[in-house]
């Protein structure tokens, strides 16, 4: 490897890294990786930071880390919503599968309950129907959600995806974190003002996760934008077929 392909490497992996399509680990041992050894054998290599040309250091154990979490798990909820990018950047994999998908089946337990409140409003369905509806927002949330994010990983091998099936139920499951708090939002002007909200609110939420998951199918296709957002719509569209079904159509009844 001569310098300038080394230098080309590692702007082509710092444009990824600043984009967020790259994790931070992986940056810097792809960037450990580009040595080149000088006329007088001396080995060097680019700094991870700041792009410069350092003496090559033999590999140091890592003592153990202590530092926290990149990011919190209930600041997660906000992070996947305006900045997903962001959140997968700093590293998926501390956010446990449980706690992602009990985000998902929380915010289709909401939609699915105000969507009976609304239909309550006109044809006076129980609240024993709406209690009902709410749980079985809640398993659409989890198994259903579980289901349609091996459905993205099977996807995402068009596009060159190269992460695992848990990896990426955490990631799409996280991405409807918007369902929740719109969810939530939606209830409370729901009881108190008696609105119907499971379209100004739920359905509002469910897109707003396209946008994460765009972002998910851009990881894992390593940028590939245009593949990102027809798979990620496939998945969306799955979604509100699902919701139709179950809330709205004659299992709802």
């Amino acid at each position: 490897m001569t310098p300038e392909q080394a230098s080309q490497s590692y702007t082509t992996l710092r444009q990824q890294w600043d984009a967020g399509q790259l994790p931070d680990a992986r940056f810097r041992e792809l960037v450990a990786q580009l040595v080149v050894n000088g006329a007088d054998g001396t080995a060097w290599q680019l700094d991870a930071d700041s792009g410069q040309w350092v003496v090559c250091q033999p590999p140091q154990p890592t003592p153990p880390s202590t530092k926290a979490a990149p990011a919190n798990r209930w600041w997660s909820i906000l992070l996947m919503m305006v900045s997903p990018g962001q959140l997968l950047a700093q590293g998926l994999g501390k956010i446990s599968w449980p706690f992602a998908l009990t985000v998902s089946g929380a915010a289709f337990a909401l939609f699915f309950f105000q969507t009976g409140l609304d239909r309550s409003h006109v044809n006076f369905l129980s609240a024993s129907r709406c209690a009902l509806l709410a749980l079985l927002g809640a398993g659409y949330g989890t198994a259903g959600i579980a289901a349609i994010g091996l459905v993205a990983w099977a996807l995402s091998k068009f596009i060159g995806g190269d992460q695992p099936p848990g990896w990426v139920i955490r990631a799409v499951a996280l991405s409807y974190s918007s369902g929740l708090v719109y969810g939530a939002a939606g209830l409370v002007f729901n009881l108190f003002f008696k609105w119907n909200t499971s379209l100004a609110f739920g359905v509002t939420g469910v897109l707003w996760a396209l946008g994460p998951m765009m972002a998910v199918f851009r990881q894992l296709s390593k940028g590939k934008i245009a593949g990102s957002v027809v798979f990620a719509t496939i998945c969306g569209a799955l979604v509100l077929l699902g919701w139709g079904a179950l809330a709205t159509g004659s299992a709802g009844r």
